[in-house]
């Protein structure tokens, strides 16, 4: 915290929490960056795999073949646009997407450790799954064999292998 002698908000988190309080002073800038790094998309990637869960259910997304011709409203490309650009915040190095029995879980290596990020349906791994290859100018018909390769973000957006 910024000021160890706010006891009123030691007082309130240890309440909240039911947990030991350590303090320790940080600066005001450094507190704001972790605030940022932590709280900052979540929330509207949440929203999105609750949107999307609900769109798989009632159609299918459905996919071009180039990534020029994706709309960028939809719920799908909103997440994986959203999931990249947190990534590129977080100065994470790699974006793990690891399909599970019951959800997609998203992970982020930051400095060598990787983090878990966002967890969503698995219900939308497939419309993910077809963004990613889209944008990594990878067949979107082949699923027997597994894709190995990069994505490439430059500033303008557009993605390359």
């Amino acid at each position: 915290m910024v000021d160890p002698t706010n006891i009123i908000a030691i007082d309130d988190v240890t309440r909240i929490t039911s947990l030991r309080v350590e303090v320790l002073v940080v600066a005001a800038d450094a507190l704001r960056q972790l605030f940022e790094r932590y709280l900052r998309s979540d929330d509207e990637l949440s929203d999105l795999s609750v949107a999307l869960e609900e769109s798989v259910t009632t159609q299918q997304e459905l996919f071009t073949e180039t990534i020029d011709d994706q709309d960028v409203d939809a719920p799908v490309v909103r997440f994986v646009n959203l999931l990249i650009s947190q990534a590129v915040n977080d100065r994470a190095s790699d974006i793990h997407i690891e399909p599970g029995e019951h959800q997609l879980t998203v992970r982020y290596r930051i400095d060598g450790v990787l983090h878990e990020m966002q967890r969503a349906d698995r219900g939308i791994q497939d419309g993910v799954i077809s963004r990613l290859k889209i944008m990594s100018q990878i067949d979107i018909a082949e699923c027997r064999r597994p894709h190995d390769g990069r994505l490439s973000i430059h500033h303008d957006g557009r993605g390359t292998v």
